[in-house]
């Protein structure tokens, strides 16, 4: 059993450029017997966005990133050390504050999975370089039902504390046949 949280809650965990998408999100898209348990910043290969976890679905909304946003280049973890340079990969932690431009926002990504569907979650965890410091990421792949390796849906990045909290989420799911049990469903 788990907690939901308020819309307030999930917008204090997505940068403030994503806020008036996800009120239209919330508003237009969301079933009324939907619950929302996680929403984080994330990003998928030249996308950035938000991911959020509800009742019986997952949704990924992300952006083409913009040629005027700064590039961020990153070191990913190999053979122990910080080996492999993955050159100006845009990875947004935190995404910048500067708001979402016109063709960010026509370029847009939504994909969306019913966890019901959801038959395995991978999560690895490791370091990258970013303006002089180090961050640590999570990155969850999931695999859906009737799907091969090819047609799932790309990683999606978090944060750690979110990418494990997400994580733990899509495990319950899984576990009580694709819905999350809040506490107050008893």
């Amino acid at each position: 059993m788990v907690t939901p949280i308020t819309e307030e809650q999930a917008l204090a965990n997505i940068s403030a450029i994503f806020h008036t998408e996800f009120k239209r999100l919330w508003q237009t898209y969301f079933q009324p017997d939907e619950t929302l348990f996680a929403a984080a910043n994330c990003s998928a290969g030249k996308y950035f966005g938000f991911f959020i976890v509800t009742t019986y679905r997952a949704i990924l909304v992300c952006f083409r990133a913009n040629r005027k946003r700064q590039r961020v280049r990153y070191y990913k973890e190999g053979g122990g050390l910080f080996s492999q340079t993955i050159v100006d990969e845009r990875f947004w932690f935190s995404p910048p504050s500067t708001p979402l431009f016109e063709n960010e926002l026509k370029d847009q990504l939504h994909r969306e999975a019913l966890l019901s569907e959801i038959v395995a979650v991978e999560r690895k965890e490791y370091s990258i370089v970013s303006g002089g410091g180090h961050l640590q990421i999570v990155e969850l792949d999931y695999t859906e039902r009737g799907r091969d390796w090819y047609g799932r849906l790309p990683p999606t990045a978090f944060h750690v504390q979110a990418g494990q909290t997400i994580y733990n989420l899509i495990q319950t799911a899984i576990h009580y046949g694709g819905r999350i049990q809040s506490r107050s469903q008893g």
